[in-house]
Order: C-alpha cells, then structure tokens, then sequence
C-alpha cells in the first residue's frame, strides 16, 4: 500500500506538469507571454520533482527545498517582481517550511541509526584491530593478489565469446553470438539469475573444497554453524541442513536500483550470489585465487574490504571481499546466462558472527535512513 500511493503521488505531480506545460503552449498561442513563461516553468519544476521522487529517492529532501525556490521565483516572475497578495506565502513558504521540517527529521533519523549501530561498529574494529595484528601478512598478499586479478569488461567477453563461437563449429551452429547485452528488465535479470543459480552453487562446492571454505549449516534450536565443504559432503543430514544464499529479495533489488542506480537494473551484479566463510585471511586469499584461475570464470569486479586502507564507515564496520563474474561454460550458453553478473562474498568467521545477531537489521536501518 505504501508504495502504491508513492506512486500515485509521483505521477499525480508528474500529470499537474505535463498539464501546466501544455497550458503555457496554449497561452503562448493566446499572445499572453507572461503567463506561459509562468506556467511553463511552474510546470517544468514539478517534472523534475516527480522525477527525483522517482529516480533519485536520497535527493527528495534537497529538491523539496529548490521546488519552493523555483515556485518562488515563478510566482514574483508572474507578479512583475511584486509579491502581492497571499498566493506566494502560502504556497512558496509553506513547501519551503515542509523542506526544513524533512531536513530535520531526517537528520533526527540518520543520527538515531548511528547511534545504533555505534556499538556494532566498535565490535567490528576490534575483531578487524585482532585480524591485522595477527594477519598483517596475509592481507598484504591479499591486497597485492587483488591488484594483480584481472577483470574484464563487457567488449572483452563478448569479443571472447566470438572469436570462441567462430574456432568452433558446434557451438556457432547451436548457440546465438553475441551473449553479453545489457538487461533493462528486472524480470529477465531474475529469469537469468534463477537459471545460473545452480551452477554457481556447483561452483561454489568446488571453490569451498579447494580453499578449505565454510558454509552456513542449521544445526537446530536456531542455531546456525559454519563448517567446512570437506565436512559437510561426508553427511547427507548437514547437506540438507546447508542455509544456501537465496537470490536477492525483489523488494531489495527495487529500492537499490531506485536509490542507487537511477533506474538502471543493469547495474544490479548481486541477483544471483553467494557465500563463503574462512578461519583465516590466507584460505581467503588461496579461494580468491583458484576462482581467478578459472577457466569458466569471467572477472568483472573486485570490492576488496579487506584492505586496511578501506574506509569501513559506510558498511558500519563490516568488512568482506567481493567478487563479481561472469560463468562462461558450454551450459550457461545454451540457457543464454553466460552474459549474467553472479557474486560471491568472501569473509572470515570472526566478522560473519557478529553480522548474525540483530546487528544486520540496525544496519538496514541505518542503510535505509541514507537512502542506500
């Protein structure tokens, strides 16, 4: 319900607009300049606003404040720079005071949800502070491994994928060229992050095998354990008990392409993703490395959190490395997924635990009160 009167307010402001623009037009045909400036501008002011509300929702409250401005401007525009009468009080202040008033209330928010997650942040620095005297070499090779990783853009694989299409008969008759487009429909980037999910969890088992990873296991009474991969397959019971990363939640996915990208689906990389857990920054780096030395796997994007330099501030203090790629393979062709961005986050247990408890949940306060 919310966010079908977010939305009938936005076009409501979006329609006013268009109907004051094409009012000005007609006003113009009617030789009345003064009103159609008036009217126009009036009019142009709530089509941005109705598209900041849309687009960029974290603006709202600074645009609030430029609408009463313009509205002002146009008013005395209208008037021959003569305030008179009630119309400019009114309307202009009265937007103006509701401007100051979400100003306030959002700092208000914002400072209520640091104050909140203050207390997680300290916990964080002080597992981190723990890691680095006790890793520091570990994460040097890890932050020079991380600088050294290739990653590959969207021309890059899809020249890849050509050239591999043209050396190969079988494939180029089977299987459409090119495969990487950009997506601008959220249902088709699902429809593509359900169809790699299950390869990625096979890739996922490997990488965790290998690198001696952890996953996330239900062992009862709500008690949630991390074990590693080499544990877990011996036992048809903790396989069944394995708490796999689902895809992201649609809602969440609205709001970040909303908040964040201006619209742009296509920016979202983390629909389909994972996880593993380490006991220590050295298994980290050797997962990180055998995923680079995939031959199925297509870098895109290192977020390396890990790095002592990283300013941990906007995550609250949490600290992960993040992996973004494409997986390139035979089957992920045929079902037209070899273009999709999957993620995997790697992260040691220290830091994992105390994401776990209601700390997570003041952290999308805080998130959500930066429109994030």
């Amino acid at each position: 319900m919310p966010a079908l009167a977010r939305l009938a307010f936005i076009y409501g402001i979006m329609l006013t607009g268009l109907v004051q623009v094409v009012g000005s037009l007609g006003a113009v045909l009617h030789r009345d300049g003064k009103y159609a400036l008036f009217a126009f501008l009036l009019g142009l002011t709530d089509c941005f606003f109705s598209a900041c509300c849309f687009f960029k929702e974290k603006w709202i409250v600074h645009w609030l404040l430029s609408y009463a401005l313009l509205m002002g401007a146009t008013f005395l525009l209208q008037r021959g720079f003569r305030p008179s009468g009630g119309d400019l009080p009114i309307v202009s202040i009265g937007v103006a005071g509701l401007a100051i008033l979400c100003y306030i209330a959002r700092w208000v928010r914002t400072n209520q949800s640091e104050r909140k997650i203050k207390f997680d942040k300290s916990r964080y620095e002080s597992v981190w502070a723990t890691i680095v005297d006790a890793q520091a070499e570990s994460l040097h090779d890890l932050c020079q491994a991380v600088s050294d990783l290739p990653t590959s853009t969207k021309g890059e694989l899809r020249q890849r994928l050509r050239m591999e299409h043209n050396c190969s008969g079988e494939t180029q008759s089977r299987i459409p060229s090119p495969i990487v487009q950009k997506i601008t429909s959220l249902d088709l980037l699902y429809a593509q992050g359900q169809g790699l999910y299950h390869i990625l969890l096979d890739k996922v088992k490997t990488w965790a095998h290998v690198s001696g990873g952890k996953l996330p296991v239900d062992v009862g009474e709500r008690q949630m354990k991390y074990i590693k991969w080499e544990a877990i397959r011996e036992s048809s019971a903790l396989i069944n008990s394995v708490k796999w990363p689902r895809l992201k939640a649609p809602d969440r996915a609205v709001e970040k392409a909303s908040r964040c990208y201006s619209g742009d689906v296509s920016k979202l990389l983390d629909v389909c993703r994972s996880m593993l857990v380490f006991d220590s920054i050295a298994d980290l780096k050797t997962c990180m490395n055998v995923i680079a030395l995939d031959q199925d796997i297509a870098l895109v994007r290192v977020k390396n959190r890990l790095d002592p330099n990283h300013q941990s501030s906007e995550t609250a203090g949490f600290r992960n490395c993040l992996l973004n790629f494409r997986i390139d393979t035979h089957l992920t062709r045929e079902l037209c997924v070899a273009g999709h961005i999957a993620e995997i986050q790697l992260s040691t247990e220290e830091i994992i635990e105390l994401s776990r408890d209601s700390g997570h949940a003041r952290y999308i306060a805080f998130r959500n009160s930066r429109c994030e």
